[in-house]
């Protein structure tokens, strides 16, 4: 028997919410979701009826509630989230590795240990996984 994290799912689209299903078109998590993103690392984005963010895992348990006003993909073990403080990076515990110090979050992936963050509208700099900013 295969793991779940073993598991391709994909986004489906049915009665105005989001769900997930297998490569044979199963339904493995019903369509429940406001919004949603694709797994990324075990874990997939999702939004409730207020569009609150928070993340489930392949069998549809939710890992963080929805809490946040937005939060983007895993990646290299962080995932990016905002509240009214403004934007951090969590990691798969739920700590915030990154405090919400960030004013605006670019593609809010790390690449190879850095990621692209703007203070104010457009000054652009790189900061490492414990949000050092360096150079690049």
């Amino acid at each position: 028997m295969s793991d779940s994290n073993d598991l391709e799912l994909h986004l489906i689209f049915e009665d105005g919410k989001w769900g997930f299903a297998d490569e044979a078109g199963n339904i493995v998590i019903p369509c429940i979701w406001t919004d949603a993103g694709d797994f990324s690392e075990g874990l997939a984005l999702v939004a409730n009826d207020n569009l609150d963010y928070g993340y489930i895992d392949k069998t549809g348990k939710i890992v963080f509630p929805c809490q946040w006003d937005e939060v983007g993909s895993f990646c290299e073990g962080l995932a990016p989230v905002r509240s009214c403080k403004g934007y951090g990076y969590m990691d798969k515990n739920g700590e915030m590795v990154i405090p919400y110090n960030l004013d605006w979050i670019d593609a809010c992936e790390f690449e190879n240990g850095v990621a692209k963050i703007f203070k104010g509208a457009y000054e652009e700099y790189f900061i490492d996984k414990s949000g050092n900013i360096i150079d690049k």
